[in-house]
């Protein structure tokens, strides 16, 4: 990446943060400590997920996530792990390939407050699953809105041997 690229991802990132911040202590300046404790809360499991990701050892597949993470901040993105991490390096360009496809498809269907959950489980198999939903669509469990929103939940597996 050319350091124009990376100057404009980090603005990218870093408006986002301070968009996060601003709310909160917005909330906060409004005394609504409900409210800002929620987003606080939200917020930090949100870097934690980053966190959690860039543990991985599977660089191209990480990059790529968090790339589009920071283009795309109208998505919501949760990362897990699950069981004794071990080197992905093997199944890097591989991840990625599939992750492009789940990708490519959340930007056709996604709409504003769209959540990608991806679930990586390392027993007995490698096992990636990425879970796509409208979390308006969720809260609301509004059957008037089911035309306009057909993104209820969309499951992506893919399994790495």
């Amino acid at each position: 990446m050319d350091t124009e690229s990376f100057l404009k991802i980090m603005k990218l990132y870093r408006h986002k943060l301070l968009n996060e911040l601003q709310v909160i202590h917005g909330y906060q300046s409004m005394n609504m400590k409900e409210a800002s404790i929620e987003k606080l809360n939200r917020f930090i499991g949100e870097l934690n997920a980053e966190r959690v990701l860039q543990s991985l050892d599977a660089p191209a597949y990480v990059s790529l996530i968090l790339l589009w993470k920071i283009q795309h901040p109208e998505i919501r993105l949760q990362y897990q792990t699950i069981g004794k991490s071990q080197s992905l390096r093997n199944y890097d360009q591989e991840m990625c390939q599939d992750v492009q496809t789940v990708i490519d498809k959340v930007e056709k269907l996604a709409q504003e407050d769209t959540s990608l959950s991806i679930q990586l489980s390392y027993q007995p198999e490698i096992q990636i699953d990425y879970i796509v939903t409208n979390v308006e669509k969720d809260k609301q469990n509004d059957s008037e809105n089911e035309e306009e929103n057909d993104l209820q939940e969309i499951i992506f597996q893919y399994r790495y041997k």
